[in-house]
């Protein structure tokens, strides 16, 4: 018996051994196999600052590559980007401040002038876009992450779903609706379909973003209810999907320290505005505040 109990336990040190090394290992290849040594300051910094980006890639319509977006280097992504969302880390608050940026947000590109800020990543990726975004906000990003909708749609797949209540019904060109008020278990194509949805809406992109910010919350919470190994099992078989400049310490950092706080913890902005043709020209006074709201955290 005792003999039984020692192999037992060197058998479950060897999973728990293996599941790290093999979690370590989808971050190396989430990352392209990129393992330098990073400063432990992003750990260290309070708040933490990630800007996150939905892309419409297409192949068909990149700029200079026709490669797929899994098969491409983050630096090299090209494409409208229709959800822009600077994520804020509170470290010690131990709280999330998540800012949407609207796609059409009137902004000075350099190089180009003033224009939708969803045009500095289809002309100059990631890099362009990160500077718009400081010269917007003030606040430099610490890293970033970028996923299509076709990977959007893999990971709400992997986690089985996500349960979101709809509040109004959400219409389709030609008539109908394809979306009825009420709780919905939306698979990753109908999740696809809910964050981009804006046909009769009439606040047009701020609808879709406050969507997608509910969305969010309804992801987050399917995560902390044993989402994450579905997630681990997707990663370790696609771990292309998602783009990003963070390290893999610095990954399992960031999920050891924020994947259990309160969905009350985690609150939602807009950059505020108005309509202006087929711009978003931001109010940047109201905006202030908003930004000490999130640095005064």
């Amino acid at each position: 018996m005792r003999r039984f109990k020692s192999l037992l336990f060197l058998l479950v040190l060897n999973i728990i051994i293996m599941f790290v090394l093999t979690l370590y290992g989808i971050s190396l290849r989430i990352l392209g196999g990129r393992a330098e040594a990073r400063s432990p300051s992003l750990i260290e910094k309070d708040p933490i600052v990630i800007l996150l980006v939905g892309t419409d890639y297409n192949p068909l319509e990149h700029m200079g590559f026709r490669d797929p977006f899994r098969q491409l280097r983050p630096e090299d992504v090209r494409s409208r980007s229709d959800t822009i969302i600077l994520a804020f880390l509170h470290t010690k608050a131990q709280a999330v401040s998540l800012l949407s940026i609207p796609r059409d947000t009137l902004v000075d590109i350099p190089g180009r002038g003033i224009d939708k800020i969803n045009h500095s990543f289809m002309n100059g990726g990631i890099v362009l876009l990160k500077q718009c975004v400081s010269r917007l906000t003030g606040v430099t990003p610490d890293r970033f992450a970028i996923i299509d909708f076709a990977g959007f749609a893999f990971l709400v797949d992997a986690l089985g779903g996500v349960t979101i209540h709809n509040d109004t019904p959400l219409l389709q060109p030609g008539g109908g609706v394809w979306l009825e008020p009420g709780i919905h278990k939306l698979d990753g194509k109908s999740a696809v379909r809910y964050v981009r949805h804006r046909y009769g809406d009439h606040r047009a992109d701020i609808g879709r973003i406050a969507r997608q910010q509910k969305f969010l919350l309804a992801l987050y919470e399917s995560i902390k209810q044993g989402g994450f190994f579905n997630l681990y099992r997707a990663f370790l078989k696609t771990p292309e999907v998602v783009k990003t400049d963070l390290t893999p310490a610095e990954i399992l950092q960031l999920y050891r320290s924020f994947h259990d706080i309160d969905s009350s913890a985690i609150a939602f902005y807009t950059v505020p505005g108005r309509p202006v043709k087929h711009y978003w020209d931001p109010n940047m006074e109201r905006f202030s505040q908003i930004l000490r709201e999130i640095r005064s955290k």
